[in-house]
């Protein structure tokens, strides 16, 4: 904004792109520019889109979380044997790894076995069973 005291000058302004208001001149916007603004803007957003997603893309879903199956056999003396497994968290969702503790359910029933989660997500049993 600007203020304009001589007459002739308020004629001349009053000529171009300005707009007077109670003896205050305000630039009037080109035709059009608010148009060209909002579409830079929405390309803008969707190149932000675009990038997000080829990021998200790219994320290897496998180490972020899993297990595996898991085979128990019962052996002849009565003791059960399993097949190696691992069970790893995502480190997008493990906070403060080291206070983490997991309970362990076989067929929906709890169990007294507990596990641990270290740095990188994985769990690990404390004791050896």
């Amino acid at each position: 904004m600007f203020y304009l005291e001589d007459d002739k000058e308020d004629e001349e302004v009053c000529k171009g792109s300005l707009s007077k208001t109670q003896d205050v001149y305000h630039d009037k916007s080109p035709p059009g520019i608010l148009s060209q603004t909002m579409n830079y803007v929405g390309q803008l957003a969707g190149q932000v889109i675009v990038t997000v997603k080829e990021l998200y893309k790219g994320i290897n879903q496998a180490t972020l979380s899993g297990c595996i199956d898991v085979i128990v056999v019962q052996q002849q003396d009565g003791s059960y044997q399993c097949s190696p497994f691992h069970v790893r968290f995502g480190k997008l969702g493990v906070l403060r790894s080291k206070e983490k503790v997991i309970d362990i359910e076989i067929n929906g029933s709890a169990v007294d076995l507990h596990m641990k989660l270290g740095d990188n997500g994985e769990a690990f049993f404390v004791e050896e069973t």
